[in-house]
């Protein structure tokens, strides 16, 4: 009921009807069947609106239809009734009753006139996945004319009725509309009133007429995934994830229709990835923990938010896996367990390949990694006539590439990458160390003999490229031919090697390097110095290769020029084995030797016959063979010193001098 405003009229004395008794009087005067109103109608005549994403929901109800000038028309309800009797969180809710028709009295300047009122109203609710809901609309009618009205004065007339509230009021100042009991309908304008409220008792009844109802069955929510973050996951590690996006059904809206979303994470083939912790915080996130498995490659992931039945959609992720590859095969293990042993062989090219990408799929470029290797292990050894030299293994790249000299048991080897991952805490995220083991055997216990001759001699050789016919004086006995089809009894004679069981698969070489060689003359000529030619190479590379024979005879020419020349020559043969490509050569030992002559002659020096040679000590070898050694850095003898590195000859030059 409205309240009534301002003061009451002041009483006359006249007996107010009672609103019981002005019903009963209606109730007798008129029927309340209103068959002229059977026109009118409510109608859910929007329909539905859902908002993309979510189960916002809007229902508009409206009215319609033709009202007679006696009736008034207006909307009674638009409430929305969940099927599963739950509490419904509306936004907008239409007031209860919407009174939006044509004619309000209090407005209107002239007679009512029949019209085609309408009147809508929305309400807005938040709908559950797989509930329904009943949207019922109702309106009703007032009869707007009645028999009998009285007033604070006790006037009784017919009147038009306010339908703001079941009391109607006059306000100072406004003149209703009054219809007369006479069977012409005339209007009259009671304007003898004082300008004060007059309160009018209405007991005309509400009709309710023409209820309509519609029904919404919420749908599942169909999800859509806006971003993963991280997306980016290195095996064997944990990563709490959020998924972000639309349409997540959360426990709290969850139905048997329609259950709370789910999410699957998928690996590819021959990869695995666990999911935990999944919580479906609201409608645009979910939270969750996901570990790819340790042993996990390289690859692509899946994270799949919904159903099939539901709707759902799948986005791809990363995992950064790390594992060691040799020839084709994962020899490495993450988990901390003993990875399986791999057999090498000394000199063998270690080729190691990983399933690094050089950029993640979500994330940028992968850090620079870091590689690990146990024992004495080389890049290479690069040797030329014109030096040699030993590179160290490059630990900063995706792949590896080394050798190991020597041999080992159970020699470690590791790689580790980073990369920025974004989303991740911290953002520096790294591998689990990938771990792999070899075994290194060489060729067993051997020996190379190195046998010398006992003294220097005078060869008369043919002429020899460059050089003409004529004396030499020569390491070596019984010499004939020229200097580069020599036959002789060899200075010194390098024996095939004994021993080494394990190389018969392989090559063994020597190379010759030359400590010191110094040659000195005199005679008519002046005199002249070559030498010392310390730390060149000698010769070819490699000097010779078994199972051919190979030896040394040193030969100096002799000329009238100069008729005493002495030569002093000290060198270190190495014995060097090399395994079936791709590989390396590496050391096995080394052996110094030594010899020293002199030729003199005093007359008619262009023939042989007329110089003498002469033995400076006997020419000998300098130690035993000594076995190579990773921790050697110098072959040590009196007078030179040939650098080595890791057993390996290091050498700056080369001398073609016979």
């Amino acid at each position: 009921m409205r309240k009534i405003l301002g003061k009451w009229g002041k009483a006359t004395g006249r007996l107010i009807l009672h609103a019981a008794t002005l019903f009963l009087l209606l109730s007798a005067a008129f029927s309340l069947a209103f068959p002229e109103a059977a026109n009118a109608q409510v109608l859910i005549s929007s329909g539905f609106t859902v908002a993309p994403g979510s189960q916002t929901v809007t229902a508009t109800c409206s009215t319609t239809g033709v009202v007679p000038t006696d009736y008034y028309l207006f909307l009674a309800t638009c409430a929305v009734t969940p099927s599963d009797g739950s509490a419904v969180i509306t936004s907008t809710q239409c007031p209860d009753p919407l009174k939006l028709s044509w004619p309000k009295l209090s407005d209107i300047s002239g007679p009512p006139a029949e019209g085609n009122p309408t009147g809508k109203c929305s309400i807005v609710f938040q709908a559950r996945p797989g509930i329904t809901y009943t949207i019922n609309s109702g309106h009703g009618v007032w009869l707007n004319t009645l028999s009998n009205c009285y007033v604070s004065f006790g006037v009784e007339m017919s009147c038009y009725v306010d339908p703001e509230g079941f009391n109607a009021f006059f306000f100072a100042g406004k003149a209703p509309y009054i219809k007369t009991q006479t069977s012409s309908i005339t209007y009259k304008v009671i304007s003898s009133y004082p300008a004060q409220e007059y309160k009018l008792t209405n007991t005309a009844p509400l009709v309710p007429v023409g209820d309509s109802t519609a029904v919404y069955t919420a749908p599942c929510l169909v999800p859509t995934i806006a971003s993963i973050s991280p997306r980016t996951w290195f095996a064997g590690e944990s990563y709490d994830i959020t998924i972000t996006g639309t349409g997540f059904t959360t426990q709290a809206n969850a139905t048997t229709s329609c259950p709370t979303t789910p999410v699957v994470a998928r690996a590819a083939s021959g990869s695995s990835v666990s999911l935990s912790g999944v919580t479906v915080v609201s409608p645009t996130e979910i939270t969750a923990t996901v570990e790819p498995g340790i042993d996990d490659p390289t690859g692509v992931a899946a994270i799949t938010v919904g159903s099939s039945s539901t709707g759902q959609q799948t986005v791809r992720t990363q995992i950064l896996g790390n594992q060691i590859q040799w020839n084709g095969s994962t020899i490495s293990t993450t988990d901390g367990s003993t990875p399986p042993t791999q057999t090498a062989v000394v000199g063998q090219q270690i080729a190691l390949t990983t399933t690094t990408p050089a950029t993640t799929a979500y994330d940028g470029p992968t850090l620079t990694p870091t590689w690990t290797v146990g024992g004495t292990n080389i890049g290479g050894y690069t040797a030329s006539t014109s030096g040699a030299s030993v590179t160290p293994t490059t630990l900063n790249q995706s792949s590896l590439t080394t050798y190991w000299p020597y041999a080992g048991n159970n020699i470690p080897v590791t790689y580790q990458y980073c990369a920025n991952i974004q989303g991740a805490n911290p953002v520096l995220q790294c591998s689990l160390p990938a771990n792999a083991t070899f075994t290194v055997t060489d060729l067993g216990t051997g020996t190379m003999k190195v046998t010398p001759y006992y003294r220097v001699t005078i060869a008369d050789l043919g002429a020899c490229s460059t050089y003409p016919a004529g004396p030499w004086l020569i390491y070596a006995g019984s010499a004939t031919g020229n200097c580069l089809q020599l036959t002789a009894i060899p200075g010194v004679t390098f024996n095939t090697p004994t021993g080494y069981p394990n190389g018969q698969n392989g090559v063994f070489t020597v190379v010759q390097v030359i400590n010191s060689n110094i040659t000195t003359g005199s005679g008519p000529a002046g005199n002249y110095n070559i030498g010392p030619w310390n730390n060149e190479l000698d010769g070819p590379l490699p000097y010779g290769t078994f199972p051919n024979k190979i030896s040394d005879s040193p030969m100096t020419q002799l000329t009238p020029n100069y008729t005493n020349v002495s030569r002093t020559m000290t060198a270190t043969v190495f014995l060097m084995w090399q395994p079936p490509s791709p590989s390396i050569t590496v050391p096995l030992g080394y052996q110094e030797w030594t010899f020293s002559g002199t030729a003199t002659c005093s007359t008619n020096c262009e023939s042989a016959a007329n110089w003498n040679a002469i033995t400076n000590g006997t020419p000998h070898l300098i130690g035993p063979f000594t076995a190579s050694d990773p921790s050697q850095n110098s072959v040590d003898d009196s007078s030179t010193n040939i650098p080595l590195k890791y057993g390996y000859p290091i050498w700056s030059g080369n001398t073609d001098d016979n």
